[in-house]
């Protein structure tokens, strides 16, 4: 091998390794914003089901 194959050679495999690591990190990125609304949601949805209990809560001490 000449050293311009050997050059050529390096950097293919260095441009494969930049691009792996750019998917990798688009990968990291959108697992985590999805994780971050699921977990808003189940939030929401655990506050909305306080605020209805508190609102029950409020009915019946008024009534009586």
């Amino acid at each position: 091998m000449t050293t311009s194959n050997v050059t050529t050679a390096g950097t293919v495999v260095l441009a494969a390794a930049v691009g792996l690591l750019g998917l990798g990190t688009l990968t990291l990125l959108t697992v985590v914003i999805l994780n971050r609304r699921v977990a808003l949601n189940q939030i929401n949805a655990s506050l909305a089901g306080i605020s209805s209990q508190l609102r029950e809560l409020q009915k019946t001490r008024g009534s009586s």
